[in-house]
């Protein structure tokens, strides 16, 4: 790739004395590295931490950002600054993330000498998809301030763990007001062991609602939550205004924001990968849910999965009245469904009741006409059959007249 190769020539540790080596492996032949590797496309990029390296732990990161050669330096230069930084002050904290476009994870404990070795552990796992902090005892009602709403967790009395949407989110796909999302728990619920709190992590890495693009989507659609995504048209504002404002209120929705995380997208840029699961850009908005770590199921549907009433749809979904779809089923009939089926009604549904009787009535003299070939063509076959047997008839007739002539003449 060009833009890997730009980038390892232009990477600058920026002071910090951090070396990255590049290298490329040939493993198309090679099905063992391929397994060990989890490698399924080319090309995959993947990154080792020198420090996961040193203390025995082989972990080791894949890229799925986009492929352009700032997108790789901004990966480098966040994927080498420490697993955990410990910061004075949130403003200390909003310098350091400026640019990140990864959710912050935020320890604000009341010891600072407490041991904070499990949460290490689980920065260390989840590096390259999260931003960790652990901010001064004297700083957390800043946090409390900064996050605003209403919360279980009291800052000045116990530890908290907290998560926040970027601050500035790189998308230019501009929806809905900026404002940054939190999650946020009691540190001695959530943090009594490193699997605990990764689980945690992982169900709340996406809290309220967050506009998706190549940077941040193939994280936003794994993990056990399932997925709501709004394709919207960037060229109908006022409808997309209207669809960020129905994804507030789902995630308001304690129960819905326990079982879905809320994104909405491009959906002109993004047309062709939509049109495989039925939704065209004539269309949109549109709501398709990706059921979490099962990437092959979804929920897609016009009538019941509607922008305008989408708690309600996502409710059918809770209940189990509206049952998931697999795309690995009934591939060919998929396909004519999305490409013939729902183009067709989507311009009969648009279309006036002028047009669509004309249609109708163009559609009933054209089996009238076809009927009527149809008749013709059959009684001109069966006259031509009617004539055939007829001398063939006379035929046998004239054979056995003549034999009986030869038998008296005998």
């Amino acid at each position: 790739m060009p833009e890997f190769v730009a980038a390892s020539g232009s990477w600058d540790s920026k002071g910090r004395g951090t070396r990255v080596r590049f290298g490329e492996v040939e493993c198309t032949t090679n099905k063992e590295l391929r397994e060990r590797l989890d490698v399924h496309s080319y090309p995959t990029i993947i990154m080792w931490a020198a420090a996961a390296q040193s203390s025995g732990q082989a972990l080791h990161y894949t890229y799925n950002g986009v492929r352009t050669q700032e997108a790789f330096l901004d990966y480098i230069e966040f994927m080498t600054r420490e697993n955990v930084e410990k910061v004075n002050s949130m403003q200390e904290m909003e310098a350091r993330s400026e640019r990140d476009i990864y959710s912050r994870v935020i320890l604000a404990p009341r010891d600072p000498k407490a041991d904070h070795s499990s949460f290490e552990e689980v920065a260390s796992t989840l590096k390259d998809q999260h931003s960790f902090f652990i901010l001064a005892p004297e700083a957390a009602s800043d946090l409390s301030a900064y996050i605003g709403r209403p919360h279980s967790c009291d800052f000045n009395e116990e530890a908290c763990l907290v998560i926040l949407s970027p601050s500035n989110p790189t998308s230019t796909f501009e929806v809905g007001d900026r404002q940054t999302y939190a999650k946020v728990a009691r540190a001695s619920e959530v943090m009594s062991s490193a699997a605990t709190m990764q689980k945690w992590i992982d169900g709340h890495a996406f809290p309220g609602v967050w506009t998706l693009d190549e940077s941040n989507s193939a994280n936003f659609l794994r993990g056990p939550q399932d997925a709501v995504v709004v394709a919207a048209d960037p060229d109908t504002k006022d409808r997309n205004q209207q669809a960020w404002l129905e994804l507030e209120r789902a995630f308001a929705n304690e129960t819905l924001a326990e079982r879905f995380r809320f994104g909405i997208l491009d959906g002109a840029y993004w047309a062709s990968t939509l049109s495989n699961w039925g939704i065209h850009q004539y269309d949109l908005p549109r709501v398709i849910v990706f059921k979490g770590n099962e990437p092959d199921l979804y929920w897609e549907d016009a009538d019941e999965l509607r922008v305008g009433s989408l708690a309600q749809g996502l409710d059918l979904i809770l209940t189990g009245r509206l049952e998931p779809r697999n795309r690995r089923d009934n591939v060919v009939l998929n396909r004519l469904a999305n490409n013939l089926y729902y183009p067709v009604r989507h311009f009969v549904s648009q279309s006036s009741l002028h047009l669509i009787g004309s249609l109708l009535t163009l559609l009933v003299l054209l089996l009238v006409v076809t009927r009527c070939i149809y008749e013709t063509c059959g009684l001109i076959f069966i006259d031509d059959n009617g004539a055939d047997t007829e001398e063939q008839i006379e035929k046998i007739r004239a054979i056995a007249a003549a034999e009986r002539r030869k038998k008296k003449q005998q």
